[in-house]
Parts: structure tokens; C-alpha cells; sequence
């Protein structure tokens, strides 16, 4: 299934970790749990590669500037939750970075990979405040990424 701006999202839920989270580093994220948001979810091969390294450190560098467009930032990858927690202290990323090992969020999104490339794909979705899918992006190869300033371009241009 091919997903279209504009319809709603497909759900996203699974075991994550948010550094520095006063709740509780490890906890269990559910898109439902930020109504009135626009989320960024960035699916991205895997913690500690060199290119998924700068990207995610990019969002985190613009975090602020993308919270005051009202957007929470989202990483998905396979890696397992205890992973994600050693990357984002190793590079203080502030945002939650969701275990996908399963593949049923990237199946939802059609960003797994193939037998080639079996990690997801590097990929962008605003979710927007409504819960339905507003922007989209997906690289052709996993070298290539999309800086926070564009996706705050973006974000900007739905208003």
C-alpha cells in the first residue's frame, strides 16, 4: 500500500528511549500520545552509522527550532532500545528513537529494506496535528539525507 498525503497516518507504537525523559528513559511510544503535535519520523538504517551519525545529530542541533513549529522528532530504526540509548547519550540526542526490530512500523510505512539492505530505508513523514500524513520523503540510497533545515522548510510550508 502506497501512502498518500493527506490520509491518516499509519499508527506508531513500540518500545523507545528518550534521554533524559523525567517519566523514564525506556518507555512505550504511541503516536496517540501527542495529540495536537506534528511529529517527524526519521527512519534511518542504524545508530553509530556514519550517515544516520550526522543526521540524527543534525535534528538534534535544530531540535529547538523544530519544536517551535510545534514538531516533535521521532528516529526509527531496527536497532534494539538498549542501542538507542548508548547512541543518544553519546551524542545527547533529545528526542525519542523507537525499536523497530520487529519491521512492523517500517513495514506500516514501506520503508523496510530487502535482502540487500536489511535495515529500513532513510526516510522523513510529518505526521501533522490531526494525525494524518502531510509530507513525505524518501531517499533513493541510504548515503543520501535530508538536513533539519528542510524538513523545517517544510513544516513551515503547511502553515
Amino acid at each position: 500500500m502506497k501512502l498518500q498525503t493527506g490520509n491518516p497516518a499509519p499508527q506508531v507504537s513500540g518500545q523507545a528511549f528518550w534521554l533524559g525523559r523525567p517519566e523514564g528513559e525506556i518507555f512505550a511510544f504511541n503516536l496517540k500520545d501527542f495529540p495536537g503535535k506534528r511529529v517527524v519520523l526519521a527512519f534511518y538504517p542504524g545508530d553509530f552509522t556514519p550517515v544516520c551519525t550526522v543526521e540524527m545529530c543534525d535534528f538534534g542541533d535544530n531540535i529547538g527550532s523544530l519544536a517551535k513549529l510545534n514538531a516533535l522528532v521521532v528516529g526509527i530504526s531496527m536497532d534494539p532500545v538498549a542501542k538507542h540509548g548508548e547512541f543518544a547519550r553519546k551524542y545527547n540526542l533529545n528526542f525519542p528513537l523507537i525499536d523497530d526490530s520487529d519491521r512492523k512500523i517500517g513495514e506500516a510505512y514501506g520503508v523496510t529494506g530487502n535482502i540487500l539492505m536489511p535495515t529500513h530505508k532513510r526516510a522523513l513523514f510529518i505526521i501533522d496535528e490531526k494525525g494524518n500524513l502531510a509530507w513525505k520523503k524518501v531517499e533513493l540510497a541510504s548515503v543520501f539525507r535530508t538536513e533539519a533545515k528542510e524538513v523545517a522548510r517544510a513544516l513551515e510550508a503547511l502553515g
